[in-house]
């Protein structure tokens, strides 16, 4: 908007070749008002909100401990994003790859796909089908922020600001409605949501999977709290189900092998409560709970078994790994903090292949002061004691299973299948995600028996502000100062060539073969044009031979790819050099070749049912939550 002798253009020569650097013109592109347009939109809706919220307060009025509990939940979203608060994202192990797909959602979505299925142009144009198999389903909404214009760092740190947010809100709901206190759910809200190992996984290590994985974890345990606890009888127990589905669908199309982890918690806790799970009422709600989650995630699932299991892909050749010397030693439970200096002082006690992880001095103290409780204090509650009994245990177990004195190589010798789950786990400290779950219920029971106690919230939050400012907090500004931080434009700012284990490639392509390049065409075949736009191709070529031949394309073969002459004729794809798309051209061909992927229709048919379970469950809840409503009006 203003004149500037700043501006400065800079060309990046790699020495290899010629460059050479034409006519260059600057034109307004019209980005900054998309991302004004966004802006005006998002304050609208915040305004629109604003006034439903004060004809709410007119009609039935708004408590206290609603507004202490917004002031809280907004300041334990402000404390969990300091990280996004500023112009930069950290740079972890795992960002470049999570921000690939976002990209990769971006550029899917303007190519005309939905949902997106192959990422046009990862690995230099050729596609890679990372949307196939990992579920991104909550990066579209960074993924809509990068079309509207905004930049990748800004994008990124939306999507965690709004994923912090979320994280807190289920936490209180579920910890809140277990104790029926919403300041034990504040409390547990708070210690959840700033934990080490969240913090750790989406913040300093960019874990986007993962991290976002943990935001559902309490719905399920709220879920089963529900069906295991509360009385069948009851009206409301029909919906006791919800927030397992709910939970499980966020988990699958957030990070499978978390969902994985889950599963066997799910089990383990079924099998302590056995006879509960025998009961009509209770095994129906549970089978009620897989089925909706399932349903949710047809339209992911569908297309994730096609591929795994009718092309040869490298994941599954992926199960020799193991995992015990990557356990904790029992002391790093007791961290509260990571940084450089806590690595290199554990080294220096001897300490040996040391890997980040804990849950920090408040929880385990919490389990001795449970202990203590148990044996002094009675539980009024049946429901509360079963289930801090219970989470006790499962605690200790996790705890156990993160770390190296677990015999993880034993149980992964004993059978192909373990092998298998054991070497897809990767690192043991992923139980920790799950144990601070049921540590936080530890926590909460602690709170909640000495509750008639005068000052007992006072002394819990200090606590829990004490445990935060010496823990999460203090990891991430140690992380602000000494670890490299990044500000992404776009995606030339990152490149497009990353695959992390290149796990989604057909068995045998090897990825560094894969360059920017053109179709190349066998023996007397000339290609005399080639465009490349999303995931279709044209192709002008000519086959002199005559007999039939081919061409390979730039492009990946995965199932869903098709070729057509210029009748719209089918022709014969296969697999090229490095499995690139061949297309089979006939004798004497000359003209046009389309190339197009089209998603299979029973790919079609679970989205369609997962769109129709998914608008049936809104409407009911809204029916619920209005019949509610009146309910407490009457």
């Amino acid at each position: 908007f203003e004149s500037t002798n700043q501006l400065e253009i800079t060309v990046s020569y790699g020495g290899e070749g010629n460059l050479y650097v034409g006519n260059l013109v600057i034109a307004n592109t019209g980005q900054l008002w998309t991302m004004i347009a966004v802006i005006v939109l998002v304050l609208a809706c915040l305004g629109y909100i604003v006034m439903i919220a004060r004809a709410y307060h007119k009609a039935f009025g708004i408590s206290k401990q609603s507004i202490l509990t917004a002031v809280f939940l907004f300041a334990i979203t402000l404390v969990a994003s300091w990280a996004q608060l500023r112009n930069s994202i950290l740079g972890g192990a795992d960002l470049t790859y999570h921000l690939l797909r976002i990209e990769a959602v971006k550029d899917g979505l303007m190519s005309g796909q939905f949902p997106v299925r192959i990422a046009p142009e990862w690995l230099y144009g050729h596609g890679y089908a990372d949307p196939v198999f990992y579920c991104n389903t909550f990066l579209y909404f960074p993924a809509i922020l990068r079309m509207a214009g905004f930049t990748v760092t800004l994008s990124y740190n939306m999507f965690c600001i709004a994923l912090n947010l979320l994280t807190a809100v289920i936490a209180w709901y579920c910890f809140g409605r277990i104790f029926k206190d919403y300041r034990i759910g504040l409390l547990c809200s708070a210690l959840y949501t700033l934990s080490f190992m969240r913090i750790y996984k989406l913040m300093i290590v960019g874990a986007v999977g993962e991290g976002s994985a943990m935001t559902f974890l309490p719905l399920i345990l709220y879920g089963m709290y529900r069906i295991f606890t509360e009385d069948t009888r009851d009206a409301k127990y029909k919906s006791a189900w919800v927030p397992v589905t709910l939970g499980y669908a966020g988990i699958i199309q957030c990070h499978v092998l978390t969902c994985e982890i889950t599963a066997f918690v799910t089990i383990l806790v079924c099998l302590v409560c056995i006879r509960r799970v025998f009961s009509k009422p209770v095994f129906a709600e549970l089978l009620k709970g897989a089925l909706g989650a399932l349903v949710l995630s047809l339209w992911y699932l569908i297309p994730f078994l096609d591929y795994y299991l009718t092309q040869d892909m490298h994941i599954r050749h992926v199960s020799g790994r193991t995992i015990q010397e990557r356990g904790l030693y029992p002391g790093q439970l007791l961290v509260n903090s990571w940084s450089d200096a806590i690595r290199s002082w554990l080294i220096d006690k001897g300490l040996t292949e040391v890997e980040t992880g804990g849950v920090g001095v408040i929880f385990v103290v919490a389990l001795l002061v449970f202990a203590v409780v148990a044996i002094k204090c009675e539980i009024e509650n049946k429901a509360v004691k079963k289930t801090a009994f219970l989470s006790a245990g499962m605690s200790v177990l996790l705890l156990f299973m993160s770390l190296r004195i677990f015999p993880w190589d034993r149980i992964q010798a004993s059978s192909s299948l373990l092998a298998s789950l054991v070497s897809s786990l990767q690192f043991p400290n992923r139980f920790l995600g799950w144990a601070t779950v049921f540590l936080c219920v530890v926590v909460g029971c602690c709170v909640y028996c000495f509750r008639k106690m005068r000052g007992v919230y006072i002394v819990a939050t200090m606590l829990v502000i004490a445990s935060v400012a010496t823990g999460s907090h203090a990891m991430v500004v140690h992380a602000l100062a000494e670890s490299t931080s990044y500000s992404i434009h776009n995606e030339e700012g990152m490149g497009c060539g990353y695959i992390s284990g290149a796990e989604y490639l057909v068995e045998g392509t090897n990825d560094l073969l894969l360059t920017y390049a053109g179709p190349v065409g066998a023996e007397a075949v000339l290609v005399n044009g080639y465009v490349k736009d999303g995931l279709g191709a044209t192709m002008d070529c000519v086959n002199e031979r005559a007999e039939a031949s081919y061409a390979d394309l730039p492009i990946l073969l995965y199932k869903g790819y098709h070729a057509y002459d210029q009748n719209g004729k089918k022709l014969a794809i296969g697999h090229g050099y490095n499995h690139l798309l061949r297309v089979y051209l006939p004798a004497g061909y000359e003209g046009n070749v389309t190339v197009k992927f089209e998603s299979p229709w029973y790919w079609r048919v679970g989205e369609v049912i997962t769109g129709i379970v998914l608008l049936l469950m809104a409407i009911q809840m809204v029916r619920c939550g209005i019949g509610g409503r009146k309910g407490e009006e009457t």
